[in-house]
């Protein structure tokens, strides 16, 4: 969102550092707001057929319409490209970037900023995106804003964000409160607990895909009708929890947040030098910048950055039934970003999605979900905790 907005600027500021430092730096928190509303209704309008939120044209303008009527003058300064619409991630994307602490990293920062002086308050941009990041993520949103999830109901916007990664993905964050305490929130009743199983044991069947691919002669153990049910599965999983539109408005507003943090680290800016943050990557800017307010990120944040986008795709692609084949997630569009997620899971889980040994036939997955008693425990703990 915030990602490719800025790469969108590049023509604009020259450089993809300068477009980032322009899109964090120098609009108002109005125009940002502004510029949300838009993507909303813009990602809706461009929803491909079939889509998982059972929508037809009609609905999905309904939808689209929950967004603030935009007044932001010149019109269409922040407009979606004529292109396309703005892309929009899936939920796991800010899953992925929301385990490596970087929103209470980012909330510790922004305190300071306006609590405090252990910080320098540094450059103008620096201000202004302080200033636009506790506006618009650090408060409640503006009334009739798609970003308006959190009310009297559920007054928190945290637990709101854990409430879908737990219904739509069966996890939780690896993290909780600050004192390590677990972190209060709802977890509702029906949710994608075999989420986590289903995924890891596509990536294990995707793998031995990519090793065979170009075994003519010898013992071949790639399973294509295996990979076929996990995709039926896996699609009809995740659908289950968007009908009619169900839990679109909740991944939009935790994308967006996250995209702006993931946004503020990809690059060294005027930002990232006034936290004496500079560094050759996101992951050790991000490291650098919990050193400064006292709170260091996961210690396997790098491959839940790495895996955030990679796995957008892939779930996207799923959700809508983009995937034409087996065969297309070992060797064809979607290998690169298959590789990345079974290496990156790896890491970020402690399991070795490559070793043959551990795998599980996927009839024999299947009978041990059939079996398992209702309101069993999902893997919440497949992601390393520290």
């Amino acid at each position: 969102m915030f990602v490719e907005l800025a790469s969108s600027l590049v023509p604009v500021f020259g450089s993809a550092k300068d477009a980032a430092q322009a899109t964090l730096s120098t609009f108002n928190s109005t125009q940002v707001a502004d510029f949300l509303e838009q993507s909303w209704t813009a990602a809706l309008a461009g929803v491909p057929v079939p889509n998982p939120f059972e929508l037809e044209g009609a609905d999905a303008a309904a939808l689209g319409a929950m967004a603030r009527f935009n007044r932001f003058e010149p019109p269409g300064a922040l407009a979606p490209p004529a292109d396309g619409p703005v892309p929009f991630h899936h939920l796991v994307y800010a899953f992925a970037l929301e385990n490596t602490r970087m929103v209470e990293i980012f909330r510790r920062v922004v305190t300071e900023f306006a609590l405090g002086e252990r910080l320098s308050l540094g450059s103008a941009a620096t201000q202004r995106w302080a200033q636009v990041t506790e506006e618009l993520f650090f408060t409640h949103p503006r009334t009739y804003s798609i970003r308006g999830v959190t009310s009297d109901l559920r007054p928190n916007h945290g637990a709101v964000r854990r409430n879908a990664y737990y219904r739509v993905l069966g996890l939780d964050l690896s993290h909780g409160l600050d004192d390590g305490a677990p972190f209060p929130y709802p977890k509702a009743e029906i949710a994608n607990r075999e989420f986590s199983q289903l995924f890891e044991a596509l990536l294990r069947e995707v793998w031995l895909g990519f090793k065979n691919r170009s075994n003519f002669s010898g013992e071949n153990s790639t399973d294509d009708a295996a990979i076929e049910e996990l995709l039926r599965r896996l699609r009809e999983m995740l659908n289950a929890r968007r009908l009619g539109g169900a839990l679109t408005r909740e991944e939009f507003d935790a994308i967006a947040m996250l995209s702006w943090f993931h946004l503020t680290i990809l690059f060294n800016t005027a930002i990232t030098a006034d936290l004496r943050a500079d560094a050759a990557g996101a992951t050790d800017r991000l490291r650098l910048i919990g050193q400064r307010v006292g709170l260091a990120p996961h210690s396997r944040a790098d491959a839940f950055i790495q895996l955030a986008q990679p796995l957008s795709i892939i779930l996207r692609a799923i959700e809508f039934d983009l995937v034409p084949s087996a065969a297309s997630l070992y060797f064809g569009p979607f290998t690169a970003d298959m590789l990345t997620i079974i290496t990156q899971w790896s890491i970020a889980t402690g399991q070795n999605l490559k070793d043959a040994t551990l795998r599980v036939p996927v009839s024999d997955l299947v009978t041990r979900q059939a079996l398992a008693p209702a309101g069993s425990k999902p893997r919440v703990a497949a992601f390393v905790t520290t």
